[in-house]
């Protein structure tokens, strides 16, 4: 039962973050966000360790003594999860910055894929017919969402129902025909597909991270792994800041100048609710791992779409086609039969 609560919190986390993450990817600055964002989270976890220490409570077991031999490989695993966070986080802000809400949030959801294949083909956990079919109705609307808009220009003889492929109605015939190049180009071109690619490389970038998450909290418990995490994606990030700093413009240097000397108070306390949501999520999702079967944890953590995709469609007044409306629903459905499987 608590590794339930625990995913259900985990869910609650991401959703409020991909909330915080859509409003940020259109007023800052992706690296002035995650650095931020990252720099709290890191505050917050050294607070919570230190109030540990300062009680003189071990946390999860190990004291900082008896982490100082593992701490090589402590540090090693944290960066490579640390890194998936990053780059998960930062394609999840190109995403937003370039598609809808109400579309990329339901195709990033399905990263619990990944964690969950992991667990099923490499832990040995159980597959069972109900899996099959949640992962072939997740697959399914994955393929709706992420299909481009068909163009509907043309002579009232001829109808585009896909990207690249055109009926035709000539008398009491029909003719399907297919054009390769028409089928290419939306996939590669427009606004809103860019997002969706930034979408997919968020999907495997946060899949890596909540497998690797999961089992490295089996041995070090979930505070010590995402402290290191955190750690390693600030070292990057500063680095990455530096970088941008040193190639950006005479423009960009005054920008970065500004947020540090006339700080937005508002812009500010949406990125420390970022931060919270972020380690509520992660800190759920480990803690969870360590009671239940990641495959569960996986299933429960893909429930969180429902309040970003509220949010774009009340908010930002999105509106969607059927077939995105279709897909929506076989991910929603397919998520379920997870669930219910685990």
């Amino acid at each position: 039962m608590l590794g339930i609560l625990f995913g259900l919190g985990s869910a609650l986390g991401y959703g409020c973050l991909d909330v915080g993450s859509a409003i940020a990817a259109r007023k800052l600055n992706s690296v002035v966000t995650l650095l931020a964002t990252h720099l709290l989270s890191l505050f917050l976890l050294l607070l919570l360790v230190a109030g540990a220490m300062r009680l003189g409570h071990p946390i999860h077991g190990f004291a900082l003594s008896d982490l100082m031999p593992l701490l090589p490989e402590l540090l090693g695993l944290g960066m490579v999860i640390g890194t998936c966070n990053m780059l998960g986080n930062f394609s999840l802000l190109r995403a937003f910055a370039h598609g809808p809400v109400a579309v990329v949030s339901p195709l990033v959801s399905a990263y619990g894929l990944v964690p969950l294949l992991l667990a099923m083909f490499w832990l040995h956990e159980p597959f069972s017919v109900i899996s099959t079919g949640g992962l072939m109705l997740l697959l399914m609307g994955m393929v709706c969402v992420a299909i481009p808009t068909a163009e509907t220009g043309g002579p009232s003889t001829s109808s585009s129902v896909a990207p690249g492929f055109q009926i035709q109605r000539s008398g009491g015939s029909i003719t399907l025909t297919i054009h390769p190049a028409l089928f290419l180009r939306p996939w590669l071109t427009g606004l809103d597909q860019r997002g969706i690619w930034w979408a997919l490389v968020t999907l495997g970038c946060f899949g890596c991270e909540t497998f690797g998450m999961s089992r490295v909290s089996h041995v070090y418990g979930p505070v010590w792994p995402l402290l290191a995490s955190r750690l390693s994606s600030c070292v990057l990030l500063a680095l990455v800041g530096l970088l941008t700093l040193c190639r950006a413009p005479e423009g960009r240097r005054h920008a970065w100048g500004a947020l540090r000397s006339r700080p937005n108070w508002r812009l500010l306390g949406l990125l420390g609710c970022m931060s919270i949501a972020d380690l509520v999520a992660a800190g759920a999702f480990a803690q969870g791992s360590r009671l239940a079967p990641t495959s569960l944890l996986a299933s429960l953590s893909l429930l969180y779409p429902a309040f970003p995709m509220a949010f774009g469609l009340l908010v930002y007044k999105e509106r969607l086609s059927t077939r995105r409306w279709a897909g929506i629903a076989l991910l929603f459905v397919g998520l379920l039969g997870l669930a219910l499987r685990a």
